[in-house]
């Protein structure tokens, strides 16, 4: 995952997403997993259109023992 200040979203590739390098983020694995609050199924960044949906699910930073429960981010599907 990549944090950056250039954009309001978190941005994750899923793994559903058929047109992706990596697939970083299974939503059927997660037992914390819930449907995010947007229902904007695309956003823009560095003018590039990316297709998915939000989710919240609870997100830590390793090493650190810090977490966040209902951490919204949009998953990418393409």
């Amino acid at each position: 995952m990549r944090f950056t200040t250039d954009t309001d979203w978190t941005m994750v590739t899923g793994a559903d997403c058929y047109r992706c390098a990596s697939k970083a983020y299974n939503v059927s694995t997660s037992i914390t997993a819930k449907n995010g609050t947007s229902f904007n199924p695309e956003k823009e960044k560095d003018g590039m259109k990316y297709a998915g949906v939000t989710y919240k699910d609870m997100m830590c930073i390793e090493n650190n023992n810090v977490c966040v429960e209902d951490f919204e981010f949009f998953v990418i599907r393409n």
